[in-house]
């Protein structure tokens, strides 16, 4: 979902109803924290439009406790200039403890 903030054009996600269910509800959660970095987006009962182009304009995410969504606000962070303040980025250890160290090693190279 925010590769297609980034990329040209309009991105529809439909039929992913069940990211409703997981932790958070991915899709609310999503919609929210991509609306916070001034994405447009239009949240459906299955899915989600984005439209892309602009890129991120920095802001503070709420997790909801998601460590998927921590993680995928935490890269879309290394697109913005601005900065992203996530407020629960200790939920990532639930999947992935190394999670930050792997991505400054990817920074690095």
């Amino acid at each position: 979902m925010n590769a297609a903030a980034v990329a040209e054009g309009v991105t529809t996600f439909s039929d992913v109803e069940e990211l409703r269910y997981k932790e958070s509800d991915r899709i609310a959660s999503m919609t929210e924290g991509l609306r916070a970095l001034g994405v447009a987006v239009e949240e459906h009962q299955t899915g989600m439009t984005i439209r892309g182009g602009k890129g991120f304009a920095g802001g503070a995410i709420k997790t909801y406790g998601d460590h998927r969504v921590a993680m995928s606000f935490a890269i879309a962070g290394l697109l913005c200039d601005k900065g992203i303040e996530i407020d629960d980025a200790a939920c990532i250890d639930i999947s992935c403890p190394p999670f930050f160290d792997l991505l400054a090693e990817i920074c690095l190279h």
